[in-house]
C-alpha cells in the first residue's frame, strides 16, 4: 500500500494501521504508542480534559501528548470515533499534522508533531495524533478571571500572527489557547486549513472566540467586553504591520 506523504516525515505501514512519525521528535513510533486506553489504564500516563480521548505520557526527555479523534454532538452518539473513508490524504490526522507542522516551521506558537497512526476499516476509519507537550500552566479558559489586559493585548497580538498566515482555526476557543508565565500556545488544529487572508473570514474566526469567552464566563460584563477591546485592538495593530 502507497501511503500518503506528509512533508518532513517518515511513514510505515502495519496492516491494518498506517503510522507517521517526526524525525525531529521520534526515531521512529510503534502501534503500542498510539493505544489510548493501555496508557489509561497504565496509571503513568494523566488524563486530559475533554471527552477522555486523551492523556498527557510521561518521558525523559520531553512529555507527549495523544489524543485519539473523537466525534462530538449527536453524530458523535453514532459513530463515536469512527470517519468516512475518503483516502489517506483527506483524513483528519493527515490534514491536522500537515498543518500543524506547517505552523511550527513558521516559527507560530503551537506544539511539535510527533506522529500520527491511521486505521482504515472498510468505508470508515479512525485516527490519532501524538505532539509535543507544552509548558503551559492554564488554558484562557481557566484564567480567564485572573487575565491581566496585557495578557488580553498578547492573546490578540498571538491570533493576528495565525490570521496573518491565513490560517483559519475551525474550533478557536477559550480551551484552544493555552497559556505558560510568558507565552500563548495555540492548539488542535483538526480540521483547520489555510485561505487567502480575508478581514469577512478573520473577523468571524475571532467572534468564535468571543462566544467562547462569553460562554466561559457566563455573562458578558462591562469588565469582560473591555477586556476583549483590548484583545481586538491588539489583534488589528498586529494584523495592520503584518
Amino acid at each position: 500500500m502507497s501511503v500518503a506523504d506528509v512533508s518532513g516525515f517518515k511513514s510505515v505501514c502495519k496492516p491494518p494501521h498506517i503510522i507517521w512519525w517526526n524525525p525531529a521528535a521520534s526515531d521512529g513510533l510503534e502501534n503500542q504508542h498510539f493505544d489510548l486506553q493501555a496508557w489509561q489504564q497504565s496509571g503513568s500516563a494523566e488524563p486530559a480534559a475533554g471527552r477522555g480521548s486523551a492523556c498527557r505520557i510521561p518521558r525523559a526527555e520531553q512529555d507527549w501528548f495523544l489524543r485519539h479523534y473523537r466525534r462530538g454532538g449527536l453524530i458523535g452518539k453514532l459513530l463515536h470515533d469512527q470517519y468516512c473513508w475518503l483516502g489517506q490524504a483527506r483524513s483528519r490526522v493527515v490534514r491536522e499534522m500537515g498543518v500543524t507542522q506547517k505552523l511550527y516551521d513558521m516559527g507560530l506558537p503551537v506544539p511539535m508533531v510527533v506522529g500520527g497512526r491511521l486505521s482504515p476499516n472498510g468505508l470508515m476509519y479512525r485516527c490519532d495524533l501524538i505532539t509535543q507537550a507544552l509548558p503551559v500552566e492554564s488554558s484562557m479558559a481557566e484564567a480567564l478571571e485572573v487575565l491581566s489586559l496585557e495578557r488580553w493585548a498578547q492573546i490578540g497580538v498571538v491570533l493576528a500572527k495565525f490570521h496573518a498566515v491565513g490560517l483559519w482555526h475551525a474550533d478557536l476557543n477559550a480551551h484552544n489557547i493555552q497559556l505558560s508565565s510568558e507565552q500563548v500556545w495555540v492548539i488542535d488544529f483538526d480540521r483547520a486549513v489555510f485561505k487567502a487572508p480575508a478581514t469577512n473570514w478573520q473577523r468571524k474566526n475571532l467572534q468564535r472566540l468571543w462566544r467562547s469567552v462569553c460562554k466561559v464566563s457566563g455573562e458578558q460584563t462591562p469588565a469582560l467586553a473591555a477586556s476583549w477591546k483590548v484583545l481586538v485592538e491588539a489583534y488589528t495593530a498586529q494584523l495592520d504591520n503584518a
